[in-house]
């Protein structure tokens, strides 16, 4: 039996002894094991994992490391790792369900053999059960520490899973915590805060909650030592203090009363009050700004209400930019791109707003009086919206990523994370910043240092360039257009090859400029749901907004589909 631990630093256990694997062909295995049953297509995995080799090197690569993998775990007489392949076809790499293979996270994630799918624990044993022994397993947040640099379509995927699994265990936790809470077993709940803030040490809710379990225990000592340990966490994290509602939790367990004044469980809130609605990931870019005190405090406060002036005006930059205002405070705000409106070109909206406010805090600068300071945050990823009307990221994975990023920015740079570079590349001038930490993860960082020429001029709803060596292609293009027999339409083939310049090439033609348009981006984290651009496609046109249910959806959708 091998055993795979993904939460934490990822480890192949054999009989409890680790097996030495090369990093790339471990993270090959948890692709693998965090895909779907039907496997990952060879071009895929050969282009995610060697992407600067040519197809038919990165294809011997990929041969290789299944090969080196099925040596590492081969079992004599037993079963094989990997499905075989027959005769010349070239099927997906699928990993054989008979291999005695486990992962800690499929333990949490996979619903118990006797359940098709995870029910609510209060309503189901087998459920509870599974999702509690799933919690206490969590050893630390998913595949920590673990990096391939030069493998930017992995560290995309490993992203997106990061958030992906954070809110399924928030999902468990949510609601084993409310069981255990009405059971009044504290013991039980407070086990499951403690894988929950394994995972994510900066989780404030599940902090809160633990302080309140503790004190009802009569543990006042380890409550209030809670609070310190949630305290020097975010410090040391991300440079914050506890938010009003731990600091208030606190105070009321500090209190000279023996018993504190604490609500009963069954009137407290769910833990993640957002989770109760039909959740949708999307993709979304922050961008954060600060101007950070200088000069020591008392010099600072002369100039407050010119850098509330300051920050007005940058805002109305970032809002003529297409975004979406987020939290604001007094020297800081943060901003959405792509979570409504406009979900295209989030990232560029977001880059071209930084260098705007960059201009304006460096004008201000060149005029008399002191100087004001200036870092700023861009960071893409993926959030989660629930309920219409809920505020975005309510996992705070995205925004508590950018707040990390800007306090690594040096004074008057705009420090931009990997994910947002790679949106960013060939259109803006990125400068490597080296390794930087965003929520105990090591990646690189990039300083946004402007827009390319080719860029300011054209901007974003520019005539597409000049397409060389592409004339045959864009024929054929053409003439299909001409028949307007309807009908859809794949171009394929390797990455970097043109596929975008050549339809960008086409959707310019004249005859084009009066015909309705819908451009869907797909992302290498949502290949697990063939119908992802479908919804995306019909979402607008239909007119049903982000976070609406399924049976509030489809009405809507059918009576758009047959209008």
């Amino acid at each position: 039996m091998f055993d795979l631990r993904l939460f934490g630093p990822p480890v192949v256990l054999s009989e409890g002894q680790p097996v030495r694997l090369h990093k790339k062909h471990l993270a090959l295995l948890a692709t693998l094991t965090m895909g779907t049953a039907k496997g990952l297509d060879r071009p895929f995995l050969a282009s995610t994992f060697w992407p600067d080799s040519p197809p038919g090197r990165s294809g011997n690569s990929l041969r290789q490391a299944l090969n080196s993998l099925r040596t590492a775990l081969d079992i004599p007489g037993g079963p094989p790792l990997f499905l075989p392949v027959f005769l010349d076809t070239r099927p997906p790499v699928r990993l054989n369900p008979d291999f005695p293979l486990e992962t800690d996270v499929s333990r949490l994630l996979a619903p118990p053999p006797s359940c098709a799918l995870f029910h609510d624990p209060e309503d189901c044993p087998s459920c509870e059960v599974r999702l509690a022994r799933g919690i206490r397993e969590i050893g630390g947040p998913f595949m920590d520490a673990f990096s391939l640099p030069g493998c930017e379509e992995f560290e995309v995927w490993l992203a997106g899973k990061r958030e992906e699994v954070q809110i399924r265990v928030r999902w468990s936790v949510n609601r084993l915590v409310r069981l255990y809470e009405k059971r009044s077993t504290p013991h039980e709940a407070l086990a499951v805060l403690s894988g929950a803030l394994a995972m994510d040490p900066t989780d404030e809710a599940c902090h809160g909650r633990t302080m309140l379990l503790l004190a009802e225990s009569g543990n006042t000592m380890a409550a209030l030592a809670q609070y310190e340990t949630c305290r020097k966490t975010l410090r040391d994290a991300l440079g914050v203090e506890p938010d009003a509602e731990t600091r208030a939790i606190y105070e009321k367990i500090r209190a000279p009363s023996r018993t504190p004044s604490l609500s009963p469980p069954a009137l407290r809130e769910p833990l993640f009050p957002d989770l109760a609605f039909s959740p949708e990931w999307r993709p979304a870019t922050a961008l954060y700004v600060e101007i950070p005190a200088a000069g020591g405090e008392e010099a600072a406060s002369e100039i407050l209400p010119e850098i509330a002036s300051l920050l007005d005006r940058a805002a109305k930059i970032a809002e003529e930019a297409g975004g979406t205002p987020g939290r604001r405070e007094t020297r800081s705000f943060l901003f959405w791109f792509g979570i409504s409106g406009q979900p295209e070109g989030a990232a560029r909206r977001a880059a071209r707003a930084a260098l705007a406010i960059q201009s304006l805090v460096h004008s201000r600068g060149a005029k008399s009086g002191p100087r004001i300071p200036f870092v700023c945050g861009i960071h893409s990823g993926r959030i989660l919206r629930g309920a219409p009307g809920a505020p975005p990221d309510p996992t705070g994975t995205v925004s508590r990523s950018v707040l990390a990023l800007s306090m690594q920015a040096e004074c008057g740079t705009i420090l931009v994370s990997r994910s947002a570079a790679r949106l960013l590349k060939g259109q803006f001038l990125l400068e490597e910043a080296g390794e930087i930490r965003i929520l105990g993860q090591r990646t690189k960082g990039f300083l946004l240092r402007g827009e390319t020429g080719d860029a300011k001029e054209a901007g974003d709803d520019s005539a597409p360039p000049p397409l060389f060596g592409r004339e045959r292609d864009l024929a054929i293009l053409r003439d299909l257009l001409e028949k307007n027999s309807g009908g859809v339409l794949v171009v394929e083939g390797e990455a970097g090859i043109g596929k975008s310049a050549l339809l960008r090439a086409f959707l310019s033609q004249p005859v084009l400029r009066e015909a309705f348009l819908r451009k869907v981006e797909c992302f290498p984290q949502s290949m697990e749901s063939p119908f992802y651009p479908v919804v995306r496609m019909l979402r607008g046109p239909a007119g049903v907004p982000e976070g609406t249910e399924a049976e509030t959806a489809y009405p809507i959708l059918l009576s758009y589909v047959r209008s």
